[in-house]
């Protein structure tokens, strides 16, 4: 079988060619195959690569690239210098720069317009659906120092903290109640939630059925969910014996407190 002038194999065009310590025989009908396959998916076969299962492509953009017989019979492949001209240049129009490969294929690592040095996944660069980390994190310790708290760790996910609060303990909030000052401490809210419920005689059990209702023990010893609010403030009534908390409540003359239990 003559050879089909595709390969490298110079003028003498011998049977085998040799490339390091790999032979490819030209002229054999598995090696037409081959260029055929090639030939079908607008390639050219160059010639042989790492091992057995690798050939060196001139893909249809004019770049050489090894790539598995398997892979180009499927066409499962693409040029990787064009996808890396794609990859800067889709960071370029975002005002980054690609540096190189990242954690996975998903990844590269890129310098932000910022100046920071970041792995982005390339979709997300593609869409500009991105923040710089580093910048996050600056501007949410000013955030937090204006506050009067302070970032001691990273969160469960990158949209929170673990802060130190001003009142010394430490615990993990959201970015957004950071900058909506939504600040509670939630250890402080419960010891003036368990004081609340002291002053009224009953005994603080667990939460209830939303964040504005607590469990509570009462006086007489029967469990009720009652509104935080109410429990600060307003009288209510067990709902098992129908006795009245508190037997006055605290700043409320008798016709209001009357009107609200009647209600009750």
């Amino acid at each position: 079988m003559a050879h089909h002038g595709i390969g490298p194999p110079g003028p003498a065009q011998h049977r085998g060619y040799v490339l390091g310590s790999l032979t490819m025989d030209w002229n054999s009908p598995i090696t037409s195959k081959h260029i055929e396959e090639a030939r079908a998916r607008g390639c050219v076969l160059q010639g042989p690569g790492r091992n057995h299962a690798f050939r060196q492509y001139r893909l249809s953009c004019g770049h050489t690239q090894e790539i598995t017989l398997t892979n180009m019979r499927f066409g499962a492949f693409r040029c990787r210098r064009c996808l890396a001209d794609k990859l800067e240049r889709e960071a370029q129009t975002q005002g980054c720069t690609l540096i190189g490969p990242g954690r996975s294929k998903a990844y590269r690592e890129y310098r932000l317009s910022c100046g920071h040095v970041q792995e982005v996944t390339t979709q997300y660069m593609r869409n500009g659906t991105f923040k710089c980390r580093s910048c996050v994190g600056i501007q949410l310790a000013k955030e937090a120092a204006s506050r009067g708290c302070e970032i001691i760790a990273p969160g469960r996910t990158a949209n929170s903290r673990i802060y130190r609060l001003p009142c010394g303990h430490e615990q993990e909030i959201s970015n957004k109640a950071i900058y909506r000052s939504s600040l509670h401490c939630h250890i402080c809210q419960l010891s003036k939630l368990k004081a609340e419920a002291k002053v009224r005689g009953s005994s603080l059990l667990g939460s209830g059925r939303n964040a504005k209702y607590r469990r509570y023990r009462l006086q007489c010893g029967h469990e009720l969910e009652v509104l935080t609010e109410t429990m600060r403030l307003r009288p209510f009534r067990c709902m098992t014996c129908r006795a009245i908390y508190p037997v006055q409540a605290p700043d409320t003359d008798r016709s209001t407190f009357g009107n609200v239990l009647d209600r009750s």
